[in-house]
């Protein structure tokens, strides 16, 4: 390391193999186009571009570094319980730092008001015995959102999101549709690399809420963190967190506002084409290859690049791995993409899935 200054230790993101392969060229130059598209057509304004995601925060905290003797070997700190609840909360942004106010999903069977006491004003909340999002409640938020960013035919809004079940029922599509909203989902398992909201807000907001629920406890001795209490907590570290600067970094860095399809480089794909193996295939008889006789008289210098001999070094010393070969006949689902979800194309696509749903119920 005292030799080499521009080379430091550092501790590597976690970075799933669903994700790493997920994250391909193709997918994301798809997603592009589907944007470049929408926007051509619709000319929407960067205060009319948002990203909503839902993220989940429960009763106990993940604890920050804390100073201590270095003769204590075990530091503890007091947790509401040793693990609580999911509460979901649905946050919305846009590309000019306007946020939405957040939408919870509470895990109980009916809702009561009180959970709701000292929430982010103008917040809503739900119930759901599990706490998790589903089509029902995505419409219901659906419906908030349209309420304070008034969508019209002169000002049509744009909302960017994920790829799940919840975003892709008919009666979203057909809300959206109806209100002037049009869906765009990113591509799977790339949230980590194109989702604004991932990129900017979630860690600070994350770390202010853990950093809160410490501050409640410290202030509130012998007493725990119930789920009446989170919303006040959320509060806390939303009020914290968002700010105009965080939105409108998480859509520069991701290429959307401003857009920028060739934001990621060559370099951000390399784990995915690592794993780009086509399918086994019968062996294809080929036929011999002649070559011509080399005339004895030629002589052949040696090469002196040296960027060939480190790349050849490089090569034998730290190979580039190889993926095992994928069988063709293994049963796999209908691989995902971005997709314009508010297109008449995906609406009948979505109305023959939920047909044939339906008709299998009976």
């Amino acid at each position: 390391m005292g030799r080499h200054p521009d080379i430091s230790l550092r501790t590597p993101e976690s970075t799933s193999l669903m994700r790493a392969v997920g994250f391909n060229r193709p997918q994301v130059d798809l997603f592009y186009s589907n944007l470049r598209t929408l926007t051509e057509r619709y000319n929407f304004r960067p205060s009319n571009i948002y990203n909503c995601d839902e993220t989940g925060v429960t009763c106990v905290q993940k604890h920050l570094k804390v100073l201590a003797p270095k003769s204590a070997r075990q530091v503890g700190k007091i947790t509401s319980a040793e693990r609580g609840k999911n509460v979901t909360i649905l946050f919305c942004m846009s590309a000019t730092g306007v946020y939405i106010p957040p939408f919870f999903v509470f895990p109980r069977v009916r809702m009561n008001d009180h959970l709701r006491f000292n929430a982010p004003m103008d917040s809503k909340g739900v119930a759901q015995p599990k706490g998790w999002m589903n089509g029902e409640f995505f419409l219901k938020w659906l419906e908030h959102f349209v309420k304070f960013s008034r969508p019209s035919n002169e000002s049509p809004v744009l909302i960017i999101l994920d790829g799940h079940s919840s975003h892709k029922t008919l009666e979203v599509i057909n809300f959206c549709r109806n209100n002037n909203v049009h869906l765009i989902s990113l591509p799977p398992h790339t949230s980590h690399k194109m989702q604004p909201l991932d990129r900017t807000f979630m860690k600070p907001f994350k770390d202010s809420y853990h950093e809160r629920c410490d501050v409640w406890i410290r202030a509130h001795s012998g007493a725990r963190i119930t789920d009446y209490d989170i919303a006040g907590i959320v509060r806390q570290a939303y009020l914290k967190v968002a700010r105009t600067d965080i939105a409108t970094s998480g859509f520069e860095c991701t290429g959307i506002v401003p857009f920028d399809p060739h934001k990621f480089c060559t370099a951000d794909f390399l784990p995915a084409d690592v794993t780009n193996i086509p399918l086994e295939n019968k062996p294809v008889e080929s036929k011999p290859t002649v070559f011509d006789e080399i005339p004895a008289d030629i002589s052949f210098q040696p090469s002196t690049s040296t960027t060939t001999r480190m790349v050849e070094a490089l090569q034998i010393i730290s190979p580039i791995p190889d993926a095992a070969q994928r069988r063709s006949n293994a049963r796999k689902r209908k691989s995902q993409k971005s997709e314009i979800l508010t297109s008449t194309a995906c609406k009948v696509e979505i109305q023959e899935k939920e047909s044939i749903s339906n008709t299998k119920k009976l």
